[in-house]
């Protein structure tokens, strides 16, 4: 180790500061950011260093889009790269902290690396030989964010290829600041850790940093998205529901400040840069409040055919609770989908088919066809195979967003999604409680995950369309009721 590598400054960064570097790349370089997102390296969060963002799963196993570690990769002088560390974020009451954990072994230890961590080992890491209490240590200087030392500690380097850790008469020591002040407090084995373990399947540390990428940035960008510029449907009507449902949500977030709002805009899934279009499966996208990919409407068809398809605007009212009998700090939200009033597509087809009834979405054209033929997406030789089997070309209605239970069915009918050739309106069993576009289109398609333990309750998985009036009347009901006296 040299003098230069010893003497270089400390930049340990918190995960209050790293949240807001990615915000901040998420404005200034968007293209970088959604590489992030999609889980691989970036470069511009601390500069010149790969970081990659990760989450913990939840307990069926999904990652739901947020972010819960930084996670620092070292690249060796033969190309590999291998994990160095993570640093990730929890809350506890009103303080925000930052959890470090080194991931590097004896041969892995890089002063250059070590300056983002609130540790030094003055004379380089070692290895273990034995239990942990026949192990040589080096001393560990334990350091706040600034770089200033807080005290000493006892560093054993774990067995060949495995991480080292710390220990302070016998008990380990966490790598744990406070965000507020940069003071280290991990010598404190105390609830603030405990916490964290807590958290570990449903820390929203994101949410609680107001970290909500996809969403706009004002009302005003959230109905200008809604602006109709190729007379597919009524912006008017929709900005008009879309309003009394935002309305409704201010007036309840003033009632109850801890309600908050998020807004996603609606948005044209583009044609793929050499002007084929993708299957429409994968016309898809991420957002914190899905328990599965949002998936993009059919709203028409241009002049050669090719679908038109948009993500639709939501409305998200969502605040944090304790998750009951489960650890952690559950995500409550109610997600009201405007849809596209007026669309032509919105309305059956000729064949009157049920909106439960065998699609296809390709383009239509013939000279598409052998351009979608040769880019090996499955399809048949020509369209009148599709008619021949009873599949029929997509509209809006067909589409799993705007397939919801009538009004005053929620919890009392399940919708399904199995799909059949030909299938007419009326033949389907779920026709007779799915709501009809052709009878109304002034609701919204409603996603309610308010209650403690929704995934409990199969009603929790049928979308239900509703009044932009009563979209959040439970929440009110909800509130009056945690409010009242225990008898």
């Amino acid at each position: 180790m040299t003098s230069k590598t010893r003497k270089q400054r400390k930049t340990i960064p918190t995960f209050t500061w790293l949240m807001r570097r990615l915000d901040s790349l998420r404005r200034k370089h968007p293209e970088e950011f959604q590489t992030a997102m999609d889980g691989g390296y970036t470069t511009e969060i601390l500069k010149g260093l790969k970081v990659r963002l990760r989450s913990s799963p939840d307990e069926a196993g999904r990652y739901n889009n947020h972010i819960q570690w930084f996670v620092l990769y070292r690249t060796k002088k033969n190309g590999d790269v291998i994990r160095y560390a993570s640093i990730g974020g929890f809350k506890e009451g009103d303080e925000f902290y930052t959890l470090y954990r080194p991931s590097f072994s004896a041969t892995e230890y890089s002063m250059r690396m070590h300056k983002y961590l609130p540790f030094d080992l003055p004379e380089g890491s070692c290895s273990a030989a034995g239990w942990h209490y026949k192990t040589p240590y080096k001393t560990c200087v334990l350091q706040n964010a600034d770089g200033s030392t807080h005290s000493t500690c006892r560093w054993y380097g774990g067995r060949r290829g495995k991480p080292g850790y710390a220990e302070n008469e016998h008990n380990s020591v966490e790598f744990i600041i406070r965000d507020r002040d940069g003071a280290f407090v991990g010598h404190n084995k105390f609830h603030t850790l405990e916490n964290f373990y807590d958290y570990y399947f449903s820390n929203p540390i994101d949410l609680q940093h107001g970290f909500l990428p996809g969403t706009c940035n004002s009302k005003i960008e959230w109905y200008d998205s809604m602006a109709n510029s190729n007379g597919l449907w009524d912006a008017n009507k929709m900005r008009t529901i879309a309003a009394r449902v935002h309305s409704e949500a201010i007036a309840l977030t003033k009632k109850y400040p801890h309600l908050r709002i998020a807004l996603y805009p609606m948005e044209q899934k583009r044609f793929l840069n050499d002007g084929h279009y993708p299957e429409f499966g994968t016309a898809t996208r991420d957002n914190r409040f899905d328990t599965e990919e949002q998936t993009a409407v059919l709203l028409g068809r241009d002049s050669q055919t090719r679908p038109i398809i948009y993500w639709l605007p939501r409305i998200v009212l969502y605040w944090l609770q304790p998750a009951g009998n489960r650890r952690g700090t559950a995500v409550r939200y109610i997600r009201a989908t405007i849809p596209p009033v007026g669309c032509p597509s919105l309305l059956r087809d000729n064949r009157n088919s049920s909106c439960f009834a065998k699609v296809h979405s390709l383009p239509l054209d013939p000279g598409q066809l052998e351009i979608v033929a040769s880019d090996k997406v499955h399809m048949r030789d020509s369209l009148p195979h599709w008619e021949n089997v009873g599949v029929w070309p997509r509209q809006a209605y067909h589409c799993r967003e705007l397939i919801c239970l009538s009004i005053g069915n929620w919890g009392k009918a399940d919708l399904g999604y199995s799909r059949r050739p030909g299938l007419k309106h009326g033949e389907a069993d779920a026709d007779a409680v799915v709501h009809d576009w052709n009878q109304d289109q002034n609701v919204v398609v409603v996603h309610n995950y308010s209650a403690d333990e929704p995934d409990d309750d199969p009603k929790y998985e049928q979308p239900y369309a509703a009044r932009p009036s009563g979209v959040f009347s439970c929440i009110e009901e909800k509130e009056l009721l945690d409010s009242l006296p225990l008898v």
